[in-house]
């Protein structure tokens, strides 16, 4: 396509011409990550990033109850998932994993991703939920977990992000126990504003 003779600066620039720049969290709280990179949150006290952390971490919690991802499957998954052990791969801030725990009745939940702040966030929320949870900083193509020790992976909007597919799927399947399921949902690429481009400017097809 056209887009491919465009040079990195020149695709900058004219993202910023629709540039989409996120509101604090004193203005509106969003469950994206962007919030945790706003110099309101990196500047603030401990206790007010915490206090961040976790409102962000109910938005994720309350978008799941209101819209299960049983939907993506079509089927209730609580027959496949209760009483298990689970990994979250991607748990960002913990609020989905939260409703998960919750939802499918899950025995314990271990969940990883790839920043300090994001695995804190978890562990609050998950505190604040009384949940057995552990959390890991972590990638998906090299999982910082012992083989065969889920019965499940549940994993939302991540496999857009990380750098090898194949990778990652090969880690699934090494801490899955044997009979163990992968649940995965993400976004389609290829779609206009795909891969979250639209987090960052309203132009369309950028990510091509």
């Amino acid at each position: 396509m056209w887009f491919a003779t465009w040079d990195v600066k020149t695709a900058k620039f004219l993202m910023k011409v629709q540039e989409v720049v996120p509101k604090p969290p004193s203005q509106e709280m969003s469950g994206l990550h962007g919030v945790f990179h706003h110099e309101s949150f990196v500047n603030a006290s401990e206790e007010e990033r915490k206090a961040v952390m976790l409102r962000s971490a109910e938005v994720k919690y309350r978008e799941e109850i209101e819209y299960p991802w049983d939907h993506y499957f079509g089927a209730d998954l609580r027959p496949l998932l209760e009483g298990k052990t689970v990994l979250d791969l991607g748990c960002y801030n913990g609020g989905r994993g939260a409703a998960w725990y919750e939802h499918y009745g899950l025995t314990r939940l271990v969940g990883v991703d790839v920043g300090q702040t994001l695995i804190d966030a978890a562990e609050h929320m998950a505190s604040v939920k009384g949940m057995n949870a552990e959390f890991f900083v972590g990638k998906g193509e090299t999982l910082p977990l012992e083989d065969e020790s889920f019965d499940a992976v549940l994993s939302y909007d991540v496999f857009e992000h990380v750098s090898d597919v194949r990778k990652t799927l090969d880690e699934c399947w090494r801490v899955l126990r044997p009979g163990g399921q992968l649940f995965v949902v993400f976004p389609g690429y290829y779609h206009p504003t795909g891969h979250h481009l639209s987090q960052v400017t309203k132009l369309p097809f950028f990510h091509y």
